[in-house]
């Protein structure tokens, strides 16, 4: 699978999706870390009633156990939504991990 994939010049395309975090000042620069961890890429900071507002694309398979970790990082003072936005095509180095974790080798 692999050799045919490379052969084949194949892209694997992953969902991004649109999230939108609202926290509290104080726990802004813990979510935006954590966030950098995911892959995303950050699209905005923003102010909104005395709150931060942070709006990023990131890939959905980074956001598995999303939720609990804003709420540890936050200690639940923080909400978020998600939604589609788009496909993207992975980067070569995801495409290797994720084609061995699906086929085994």
């Amino acid at each position: 699978m692999k050799l045919l994939m490379r052969k084949g010049e194949s892209i694997i395309l992953e969902p991004i999706m649109n999230v939108e975090i609202v926290t509290m000042n104080e726990y802004s620069s813990s979510v935006l870390a954590d966030l950098s961890q995911r892959r995303c890429e950050i699209q905005n900071v923003d102010t909104r009633g005395g709150n931060k507002v942070i709006t990023a694309f990131v890939p959905l398979s980074n956001l598995l156990g999303y939720s609990t970790s804003l709420r540890s990082i936050t200690s639940g003072n923080s909400t978020f939504t998600v939604e589609f936005s788009h496909y993207k095509a992975m980067e070569s180095i995801f495409e290797e991990e994720t084609i061995k974790r699906i086929t085994g080798f």
